[in-house]
């Protein structure tokens, strides 16, 4: 969102989304389609713009053999060098001009694997660090309360075994359904819980009259956001 509202003039944005199968090839083809050749042998956006490559899910590459991540060690020399071989025809060198890098990754686990640090020392790394328990249940709850205020009393008490619940569902299927090569749409995070909680505030009291329907209606939300992530899975 940040890189579409900068200015277009002096801007353009490439988005690489990293998988299992991602090679190095790969990413240079993507770069080499983003730029134009300025000279003999520099390339680059057009004049007068920076090319910012955001890449996504850095870290899912496959491991090699030798411990190494392909199109990690390719951005690694594209960024240290400034450029790289044209594998295509000579392995002659290309340089590339006003050329960004930014990237974003979740933590090692599942399909995610540690990155070279040495690739990691080129960038100014952000660590975001996922909220924890008590506040996801306040932010939650207090949801519910605002979306409850309509109803009677009697819907108090579930209102906060409801966000309970949820928080122990989702962190359940964080630990047993990690995200692997041949399921890895198992990536669930609190967007997943906001989903559910969306479908419960469009309820209203005269569709939903007693607590035992809104639990009903919970269970249904759940299924509908948590099970099109587990059955949507290729194994």
């Amino acid at each position: 969102a940040y890189l579409d509202r900068l200015p277009r003039e002096a801007n353009n944005t490439l988005t690489a989304n990293f998988s299992n199968r991602t090679t190095s090839m790969d990413v240079q083809r993507v770069i080499e389609d983003s730029v134009e050749k300025r000279n003999k042998n520099t390339y680059g956006p057009p004049v007068g713009k920076q090319l910012l490559c955001f890449i996504d899910d850095c870290n899912m590459p496959r491991v090699d053999t030798y411990g190494t991540q392909q199109p990690i060690a390719f951005l690694k020399l594209a960024m240290g060098r400034g450029g790289f071989y044209d594998r295509s025809k000579d392995l002659s060198w290309k340089n590339l001009k006003d050329v960004q890098y930014v990237a974003a990754m979740g933590p090692p686990g599942g399909a995610r694997n540690p990155v070279d640090p040495r690739f990691l020392s080129l960038f100014s790394v952000f660590e975001i660090s996922p909220p924890s328990r008590a506040s996801l249940v306040r932010i939650y709850d207090v949801i519910l309360e605002h979306a409850l205020s309509a109803f009677g009393d009697e819907f108090g008490q579930v209102r906060t075994t409801l966000t309970a619940q949820m928080l122990a569902l989702y962190e359940h299927l964080s630990e047993k359904l990690p995200p692997t090569p041949s399921c890895f749409t198992y990536l669930f995070n609190p967007r997943d819980i906001s989903r559910v909680y969306e479908g419960l505030t469009l309820a209203t009291p005269d569709a939903v009259q007693t607590p035992a329907a809104f639990v009903r209606l919970w269970r249904n939300e759940v299924m509908r956001v948590f099970s099109c992530l587990l059955y949507t899975s290729p194994s």
